[in-house]
C-alpha cells in the first residue's frame, strides 16, 4: 500500500508538474494573446479616433466649401438680376411696333405712287413707239423673220 501511495504521489507530483509546466505554457500563451488582443484593441481604438477625426474634418471643409460656394451663388444671382433689371429698363425705352405704324403706312403709300408713276410712263413709252411703228415703212413681217426670201421670185 505504500508503494500505491507512493505511487499515487508520485503520480500526483507528475501530474501536477506536468500540468503546472502545461499551466505554464499555457499562462504564457495566454499573456502573449492578452497581449497581442490588447495591441489590436488599442489599434482599432485609435484607427476608430483617427477615422472619426478625418470626417469631421471633410465635414468642416465640406460646410466651409458649401459655405463659399452660397456666396458665389448670391453674388451670380446679384449680377443676374441688375442684368434683368438692365434689360427691362432697356426694353421699355424701345419703341413699340404700333409706334411704327403710320410712318410704315407711308412708305406703303409713297411706294404704291412711285410704282404707278413708273407704269404710267412704261405705258406712254409703249404708246409712243407704237405711234412710231404705225407711222414708219414697215418691213413684211415673214422677210424680217427670215421665212421668206425676196430674191427667190426673181430666180
Amino acid at each position: 500500500m505504500k508503494r500505491a501511495v507512493g505511487r499515487g504521489i508520485l503520480l500526483g507530483i507528475l501530474m501536477a508538474t506536468g500540468w503546472s509546466l502545461a499551466f505554464g505554457q499555457r499562462a504564457e500563451l495566454a499573456k502573449e494573446e492578452y497581449d497581442q488582443r490588447l495591441k489590436l484593441l488599442n489599434s482599432r481604438h485609435k484607427d476608430f479616433y483617427l477615422h472619426r477625426q478625418e470626417k469631421e474634418r471633410q465635414l468642416r471643409k465640406s460646410l466651409g466649401a458649401a459655405d463659399e460656394i452660397r456666396q458665389q451663388r448670391k453674388l451670380a444671382d446679384q449680377r443676374a438680376e441688375k442684368l434683368r433689371r438692365a434689360f427691362v429698363r432697356e426694353r421699355a425705352a424701345q419703341p413699340t411696333p404700333e409706334d411704327f405704324e403710320p410712318q410704315f403706312l407711308k412708305q406703303v403709300e409713297a411706294r404704291e405712287r412711285a410704282m404707278e408713276s413708273e407704269r404710267q410712263k412704261y405705258v406712254r413709252q409703249q404708246e409712243t413707239l407704237k405711234r412710231i411703228r404705225e407711222s414708219a415703212r414697215a418691213i413684211p413681217e415673214d422677210e424680217d423673220a427670215g421665212l421668206a426670201d425676196p430674191l427667190e421670185t426673181l430666180r
